[in-house]
C-alpha cells in the first residue's frame, strides 16, 4: 500500500474510490460525537454535522442542552492542505460510528456512498483500519446552532453561575485528550449561554479552539 500523505490518493491508487465527500481529523470527530444526542426522538441531533462556511470547515454537535463546535479556518495551514469537505451540502455523520473505533484512527474519509473509512493509527500509518456504513438517513435541516453562540462577552454577571456537573465533567474529560492547556470560560449573565474554550494540540490543528456552549442552571 502506498505511503502517500493524502488518504484519498490511497484509494484512487488502489482503484477503490474515485472521489470523496470529506477528509477530517478522527480525534475531533470523536470529541464532537460525545455531545450529540442519543434521544431517538431527536434523530436529527444524533449526528455530527460538518459543513463549509465563510469561516472554513465547521464540525458541530448538540443534544439540545449543550453544543460543541470546532472550526478549521480556510487559511489555516497545513490542515487545509489535508482536510477538506467537497460536498456542497452539510454532511450528517452518525455519531455512534464515531464514539469507539475512531479513537484508534488518525483520519476519517467520508465517501460518496455514505461509508466511513477509518485511517491510520499509531505512528504515520495510512492503513485502512475499518470501513463502516451509516444506517440512518438524517432527513431535515440541521439547526443553526452557531447563532446561539454570543458575539461578545462581558465576563461580569454579578451573580453566581451554576452548571449541570455531568455536562461540565464530560467536557473536561473529553477535551483533555485533545488539549493540554487550560479551559477558559466566557459569559454575559447567569442565565445566558456560557462558552468554554480550550486550545487544540492535535497534529495539524495546533492552536485552534475547541468550543463548548452550555446553558447555566437557574439558581432558585
Amino acid at each position: 500500500m502506498t505511503t502517500t500523505s493524502k488518504p484519498e490518493a490511497i484509494y484512487q491508487a488502489s482503484g477503490k474510490l474515485s472521489g470523496i465527500n470529506a477528509c477530517l481529523p478522527a480525534s475531533i470527530l470523536h470529541l464532537a460525537a460525545q455531545f450529540a444526542s442519543t434521544d431517538a426522538a431527536k434523530l436529527l441531533l444524533n449526528c455530527v454535522y460538518v459543513t463549509k462556511s465563510s469561516k472554513g470547515i465547521e464540525i458541530q454537535s448538540t443534544d439540545g442542552h449543550r453544543l460543541f463546535r470546532f472550526v478549521i479556518p480556510s487559511n489555516f495551514k497545513p490542515a487545509n492542505d489535508f482536510y477538506k469537505v467537497n460536498s456542497s451540502e452539510g454532511l450528517k455523520i452518525d455519531a455512534r460510528l464515531l464514539k469507539k473505533q475512531v479513537r484508534l484512527a488518525k483520519d476519517v474519509i467520508i465517501n460518496l456512498d455514505k461509508s466511513l473509512d477509518f485511517i491510520g493509527g499509531k505512528g504515520n500509518s495510512n492503513e485502512l483500519l475499518e470501513r463502516k456504513f451509516q444506517s440512518i438517513d438524517f432527513k431535515g435541516t440541521y439547526p443553526d446552532i452557531v447563532s446561539l453562540i454570543p458575539d461578545s462577552f462581558t465576563n461580569n454577571p454579578g451573580k453566581p453561575i451554576a452548571f449541570n456537573p455531568k455536562y461540565i465533567g464530560e467536557f473536561c474529560k473529553s477535551v483533555e485528550k485533545c488539549s493540554k492547556g487550560p479551559i477558559k470560560m466566557a459569559f454575559n449573565t447567569c442565565s445566558t449561554p456560557v462558552v468554554f474554550t480550550a486550545t487544540c494540540n492535535v497534529k495539524r490543528l495546533e492552536n485552534l479552539e475547541l468550543e463548548y456552549l452550555l446553558m447555566p442552571v437557574l439558581i432558585r
